[in-house]
């Protein structure tokens, strides 16, 4: 019987955790040798309070592990999740997101397959484009000495999506024969909105504002003012004509710092390259005659703040993937 860790990280998502986890706990009763591992991300919203008032008896038998850091200020899922990860003292790690519901009997289950199946890992079905859960993308399990062999996530990914399934490729990459968790019984969540998602995220409560220019239908010049001064610019290139993330020409996001001028243009300081964008039309434009439009549309703002870690995490796997990378953090 292999010790399993189930590892859960909170940040302000005590409206779930409360939820999730007792039912968790029950559900996973019949399974002795079991951990859960919470940790707890700097939150605001009284989660440590709440385990500790609830969660006594999980506490005292050591079924559950519970820690906290007051230190970061925003959501890093990459990082946090690597940290309750190496808390973990199972032979099996699994992520379990604060959302989620485990379903009765997943630790045995669990147990089931990596003694059927040694050289394997699981985790949902995120090929499927029909029938996949989205929400569900952090259930992955694998071998704690595999996660340490591939680095665990790729911290340079910062901010929501993509960090799971890069996981996943670095795991095939190690040869690991990945699995998929099919069974319904396991797919249970906790709907919720995309700002209980990623409202505590850096990127998406800091965007002051973007500007655009359209190369091509395809092809778009893009720059992010940050509320600091701080700012990033991308050229996205839309390879797969609208059905799918784009990537960035420059392979990263490029970043510096920005300020306005007493005439209103935009000066901007990349890395050792200085832009300078005037002002013309209520619009800006640079040396080369390429317009940039401020995005005023509240919609179309939100939309790019959730976007902006989906395209920058989307070309670090692409990146990864291009290099056959395994490790990662080193």
């Amino acid at each position: 019987m292999f010790k399993i860790s189930f590892c859960t990280v909170s940040m302000n998502r005590l409206q779930h955790i409360r939820e999730t986890l007792p039912a968790n706990l029950a559900d996973n009763r019949d399974y002795a040798n079991l951990e859960f591992v919470l940790y707890d991300y700097n939150s605001k919203d009284g989660l440590a309070r709440w385990v500790e008032k609830n969660c006594k008896e999980a506490l005292a038998s050591g079924k559950l592990i519970f820690k906290r850091t007051d230190q970061p200020r925003y959501f890093d899922w990459s990082r946090s999740k690597n940290q309750a990860f190496h808390l973990a003292s199972g032979d099996i790690v699994c992520g379990i997101d604060a959302d989620n519901f485990t379903g009765p009997g997943f630790a045995k289950f669990i147990n089931r397959h990596f003694q059927e199946n040694p050289d394997s890992f699981l985790s949902m079905n995120y090929k499927d484009q029909f029938n996949n859960i989205s929400d569900t993308f952090g259930r992955v399990a694998c071998y704690k000495k595999d996660f340490l062999a591939i680095g665990g996530y790729d911290e340079s990914m910062k901010g929501y999506s993509y960090e799971d399934i890069d996981f996943c490729n670095r795991l095939t990459l190690l040869g690991r024969k990945q699995h998929f968790i099919t069974d319904k019984r396991f797919h249970k969540v906790i709907k919720h909105t995309d700002l209980d998602r990623i409202g505590s995220t850096a990127h998406f409560s800091s965007i002051h504002t973007v500007y655009i220019s359209y190369l091509s239908p395809f092809e778009s010049k893009v720059f992010f003012l940050f509320k600091d001064g701080g700012c990033s610019f991308g050229t996205l290139q839309d390879s797969n004509e609208g059905f799918g993330n784009p990537t960035i020409k420059e392979k990263r996001w490029i970043t510096g710092e920005y300020h306005f001028d007493e005439t209103g243009s935009l000066e901007i300081d990349l890395q050792g390259s200085h832009i300078k964008l005037l002002p013309k039309d209520e619009h800006l434009i640079n040396e080369r005659g390429e317009i940039f439009y401020e995005i005023k549309d509240g919609c179309f703002l939100e939309a790019l703040q959730r976007h902006y870690s989906v395209i920058g995490n989307h070309q670090v796997l692409v990146n990864n993937m291009k290099e056959k990378k395994i490790k990662v953090n080193q």
